[in-house]
């Protein structure tokens, strides 16, 4: 991964550290927080408050937070990230329908865990000032979580995507994915 100075297109940063490829980026409210999400089965969190003075000395990962309990199984990359507004949690969805929310202040433990969707989740946003996630997934599903709650469950979940369109084109200029 690189990060770019955009106004004088100098390169600030480039990060290694994933083993697979990254499906997923976040800042965290702080702005000097970079986190990404990886098919590796990792989150990164990244500190990258300041440019590398040194073209042999990048960041390096702050934290690791990873899936270990589903190592074995190949379709629980990640692919999908959120970070709430306080900067405090971080949810990823999985290529095998689970939903995790980490704290990302303290030990990095996942403060819930969900077999949500029946395919891949691609899609996570905190919503009411974090007190609740919606996960958007291929089985053309969307899901609203309620964080708030010390049970934490899910609230309802929303149907009615029967076709796939790609962004940005007219309806008839290519046909449905379905």
């Amino acid at each position: 991964m690189q990060i770019w100075d955009t106004p004088t297109t100098l390169l600030l940063h480039t990060l290694s550290g994933h083993h697979r490829e990254v499906y997923a980026l976040e800042f965290v409210p702080d702005r000097h927080t970079l986190i990404s999400a990886s098919t590796d089965r990792t989150l990164l969190v990244w500190d990258i408050s300041s440019p590398s003075s040194n073209l042999y000395t990048e960041p390096v990962p702050s934290r690791t937070l990873s899936v270990k309990a589903d190592a074995t199984h190949p379709d629980t990359g990640i692919c999908a990230l959120a970070v709430s507004p306080d900067g405090c949690h971080v949810a990823a969805g999985a290529f095998n329908g689970a939903v995790r929310v980490w704290e990302l202040q303290g030990e990095g433990t996942i403060t819930a865990e969900w077999n949500a969707h029946r395919r891949a989740v691609y899609g996570a946003r905190f919503i009411l000032q974090g007190t609740g996630l919606v996960t958007a997934s291929l089985d053309r599903t969307l899901k609203h979580w309620d964080l708030g709650n010390p049970d934490t469950t899910y609230l309802c979940t929303l149907e009615g995507h029967n076709k796939v369109r790609p962004a940005g084109r007219q309806h008839n200029a290519m046909p449905d994915i379905v």
